[in-house]
């Protein structure tokens, strides 16, 4: 799901498969958090606090896990998991 306070967010989960949870979570300004999930058993999710972050989740396969948080002005995330079982987190603090 997206949970989007504030102004000019954008958030955009898109699933093939089955199981896949993903989830964004925005407050502030223009943000942009795309999450892509194919396959089966991913778990992703964003949270993005400040204004003018953007980050992309790309998971292809299946039991793949990404967690990320970024805070402040600025911030720039991506992640792309392929194949089966991996895990990827990160934190960001920009100004």
């Amino acid at each position: 799901g997206v949970f989007q306070d504030g102004r000019f967010n954008e958030g955009v989960v898109r699933q093939h498969g089955r199981r896949n949870v993903g989830a964004i979570g925005q407050t502030g300004r223009r943000h942009h958090a795309d999450i892509w999930q194919n396959g089966r058993d991913n778990a992703a999710g964003v949270g993005q606090f400040g204004q003018n972050h953007t980050a992309i989740i790309t998971q292809d396969g299946n039991g793949n896990i990404t967690a990320g948080v970024q805070v402040g002005n600025g911030c720039s995330g991506a992640v792309e998991q392929r194949g089966n079982g991996n895990v990827a987190a990160f934190v960001q603090t920009c100004n």
